[in-house]
């Protein structure tokens, strides 16, 4: 379980809202330029963290 993938974003999950957002699909070339910046702007440890509080409510140590 340790290198289970727990969430993957896929071309065709782009598509779509492209697809809902602007009314058309990315070509390939603009479907490159917004890779990285998704990868970016997606805030990873806190999505875990309020996970981790929402679904275990653990209280976390005092420093």
């Amino acid at each position: 379980m340790k290198n289970k993938t727990i969430y993957k974003l896929t071309v065709t999950d782009i598509q779509q809202v492209a697809k809902e957002t602007y009314g058309r699909r990315l070509t390939k070339n603009e479907i490159e330029k917004v890779i990285e910046p998704i990868g970016d702007r997606i805030s990873w440890y806190d999505v875990i963290d309020e996970a981790i509080d929402y679904s275990l409510g653990l209280r976390k140590p005092t420093k």
